[in-house]
């Protein structure tokens, strides 16, 4: 077994599981730390993990058997492990930091607001947090990619039993939307 440890955080993840199973009280200063972080994250280039952005569109409309009617996603630097149990509280940390690197923009935000879809006042808390990075084409293709990440995991490794569910469902109302623009 190896562990390495970086830096001590003294506070408690938010939730023992990356999905969120029940409501969190976080103060409107631990929200406006996150987006900073995110916003802070984003200003720094890498092409750590650098793709094509024409492969993120081909690779979700393969996946799910048609064209989106979306362009090619805008990218960032993300922090692409981003869920409740890599979040600590009450004051905020972001953990786990193997996996950052180029994504489409809003990414991060995506893979959290999937992770709270079990809560759906922490997903509609998410959501609001990120709407600008969440409702744009690039978003809901990041949203795409982000629930795929988290059905890929169910199906191969019998991860979030109770979550796949509610992706699906996202999955559903994000192609609805798609097939309307």
């Amino acid at each position: 077994m190896y562990a390495e440890l970086m830096t001590y955080v003294p506070d408690a993840p938010c939730s023992s599981t990356p999905e969120l199973t029940e409501p969190l009280t976080l103060p409107d200063s631990w929200w406006t730390g996150l987006r900073r972080a995110f916003d802070s994250l984003a200003a720094h280039p890498t092409s750590r993990g650098d793709h094509d952005p024409d492969v993120y569109l081909r690779e979700m409309e393969d996946l799910f058997g048609h064209p989106l009617g979306l362009p090619a996603p805008a990218l960032r630097t993300e922090h692409t492990d981003l869920h409740w149990a890599n979040l600590t509280h009450p004051r905020l940390c972001l953990l786990d930091w193997e996996y950052w690197g180029s994504a489409p923009a809003g990414y991060g935000a995506a893979l959290l607001h999937c992770h709270s879809l079990l809560v759906p006042a922490m997903a509609a808390q998410v959501h609001e947090a990120f709407i600008d990075l969440l409702d744009t084409p690039t978003g809901r293709l990041a949203q795409l990619a982000a629930a795929s990440h988290i059905l890929d995991r169910a199906n191969r490794m019998g991860d979030y039993p109770q979550l796949r569910h509610a992706v699906r469902g996202h999955v559903r109302r994000l192609l609805d939307h798609a097939g309307q623009a």
